[in-house]
């Protein structure tokens, strides 16, 4: 098995500190770089999936009510709509577990560049939790995909419908 990412070999006490001070800094860039584009990518992409579903959906509840019915273009317009908001809750919730790994890798280095403790039991824990972490950040743009997918399935049907497929 290989030696998780986090988890220090046993080292002189100056090699501990210089580890845990580039751990820290590692931890700095992953900061940086991952809670600016999660909630940049969040933003445009809840804002566009809201824009398309929403306007298509207030153009096909208009035609329904005239015809007094809902359609199922309508239908699935409004399950985009809560698909795509559903992408805005899920980016929030991974963006807070990451914050809160962050927050206790970044205490447990700063620990051990303070007095040069290694505790082997939290660099595991640490490991795991990155290794989920990175697991969980590939859910981010499954509810985009999903909710773009059902606005394009409802697109399609609907002009299916125009022109006397369905």
């Amino acid at each position: 098995m290989a030696t998780p990412y986090f988890v220090l070999q046993k080292t002189a006490q100056g090699q501990v500190k210089e580890n845990a001070r580039a751990r820290l800094a590692q931890l700095d860039r992953m900061q940086k770089v991952g809670s600016d584009r999660a909630a940049t990518l969040a933003k445009w992409v809840v804002a566009s999936l809201l824009f398309l579903n929403g306007t298509a959906a207030v153009a096909v509840l208009d035609a329904d009510a005239h015809i007094g019915m809902f359609s199922l273009f309508s239908i699935l317009f409004c399950l985009g709509i809560i698909v795509s908001i559903l992408n805005g809750w899920v980016v929030r919730v991974i963006v807070a577990r990451q914050a809160a790994f962050l927050c206790r890798a970044r205490a447990y280095w700063s620990a051990v560049l303070g007095d040069g403790v290694q505790i082997p039991t939290e660099e595991e824990a640490l490991w795991r939790l990155s290794r989920k972490l990175e697991w969980v950040d590939c859910a981010i743009p499954m509810p985009a995909l999903l909710s773009a997918g059902v606005f394009a399935w409802a697109y399609l049907a609907m002009m299916a419908n125009l022109h006397g497929g369905i």
